[in-house]
């Protein structure tokens, strides 16, 4: 039986909670590996994103589950999407763009059941593989070993930022603050100031332990990542644009700047607008093109500073939207969604699971991931433990920390 093999049959079980992995053979593992998570908050449409329909009758007493017709449903390889759902939208099609120039590096997941309807609860399984607000999010998880060589592991640029302890969260979103927080001291030396802040950070270190709650803990990271090292924050300064966006593009590139410099391990970064339960044709294809805009300048960015082919980028959000129309021409909250995943690591072009005529999982073979009544439902731990497996985290203190439950598939190989 090989590694892969063992881990698991024993995550599985669960027997995984008595063993470990050391944490040096995770870094190993993926190194230069970078993750960045973007939600779609609020809860996107599946339907008219990556598993179009069409105007399909749901039901006589439902009517159809989306208002386009099946014939302007699009592909791309191996791809189907969804036309532009706002037939008056004039602007540029950013999921078309999206699809067309980076399906060969794209895997969706279609058929995820999130099992639940809530916005927290769904919120919390997108981000973390658990129905649980005191689970970390997965960037802050992947983030944990290299919470003290770098200033801010995990940038929180928007989104779910549960961190369980194990690392800081970053929330420096003003380009401006990062700018103030690398200028000199103009009263003394700057071996004066080095020397200071050697020791600020042995009794920032003490302190922590001292900690009672995690509020408490996060105020004091927050405090420490604002008298982060002068150089390190320089070289993120350094390589941000000459004149940056705002909102959430300029955190994007605050993203892309603080991997490259190192300073960065995971990033979260989140595009809202989705819980469209009224009007749902015009404001959910406003968030659709909103979030891959947001989508197609962070990769941009990623070339731009040289990494794009180490990092991996995982798209999903809350649950999805009901397969009809309510009262208020809007879709309500529904429990079956998709996720994608970006990497020019992987074989992309590929679309891994299924919806049925309404709108629920296909089950799948555990080994070759095709349909199989006698199979099982895809759910979004399934992609957080094979995220922890591809990290070299799966096994270790980490994850007997904060563990996960369930069949480890071949999901990112």
């Amino acid at each position: 039986m090989n590694r892969r093999e063992l881990l698991k049959a024993l995550s599985a079980t669960g027997i995984l909670l008595g063993a470990g992995i050391p944490i040096s053979a995770a870094r190993a593992a993926r190194a230069n590996q970078y993750y960045i998570f973007v939600s779609a908050s609020g809860g996107w449409d599946v339907t008219s994103i990556c598993d179009p329909k069409g105007d399909v009758l749901y039901s006589e007493s439902r009517g159809v589950i989306n208002h386009y017709p099946v014939s302007a449903i699009r592909q791309v390889g191996n791809i189907r999407y969804a036309p532009a759902i706002n037939p008056n939208y004039a602007g540029l099609d950013w999921l078309d763009d999206f699809m067309r120039r980076h399906y060969s590096d794209l895997r969706v997941y279609n058929g995820i059941n999130f099992g639940t309807n809530s916005h927290s609860l769904g919120t919390a399984m997108s981000t973390s593989g658990k129905h649980s607000s005191l689970q970390p999010v997965a960037p802050a998880f992947l983030a944990a070993p290299y919470g003290k060589d770098m200033p801010m592991p995990f940038y929180l640029g928007g989104g779910h930022g549960e961190t369980g302890g194990l690392v800081g969260a970053s929330r420096l979103t003003d380009v401006g603050m990062i700018q103030r927080l690398t200028e000199s001291n103009p009263y003394l030396p700057d071996h004066v100031m080095a020397e200071i802040d050697w020791h600020h950070k042995q009794q920032m270190d003490e302190l922590e332990y001292d900690m009672n709650s995690e509020a408490e803990r996060n105020a004091l990271l927050e405090f420490m990542q604002a008298h982060a090292n002068k150089g390190e924050m320089a070289r993120l300064a350094d390589r941000l644009p000459a004149s940056p966006s705002s909102g959430n593009k300029g955190r994007a590139e605050i993203a892309a700047a603080a991997l490259a410099a190192g300073v960065t391990a995971t990033v979260s970064l989140s595009s809202g607008g989705f819980d469209t339960h009224r009007n749902h044709d015009v404001n959910q294809n406003n968030a659709i093109m909103n979030y891959f805009e947001l989508v197609s300048h962070l990769i941009n960015e990623l070339e731009r500073q040289g990494i794009a082919s180490q990092t991996m980028i995982v798209m999903s959000s809350d649950f999805s939207r009901t397969p009809w129309f309510n009262s208020g021409n809007g879709k309500d909250h529904w429990m079956t969604g998709s996720m994608m995943v970006w990497s020019r690591e992987l074989n992309g072009n590929r679309v891994i699971g299924a919806t049925d005529g309404q709108i629920k999982p296909v089950k799948l073979n555990k080994e070759t991931l095709m349909p199989d009544s006698g199979g099982i439902e895809l759910t979004p731990t399934h992609l957080h433990l094979a995220l922890r497996e591809r990290a070299g985290m799966l096994g270790s203190s980490y994850d007997r920390a904060y563990p996960l439950f369930g069949e480890v598939l071949d999901l990112l190989s």
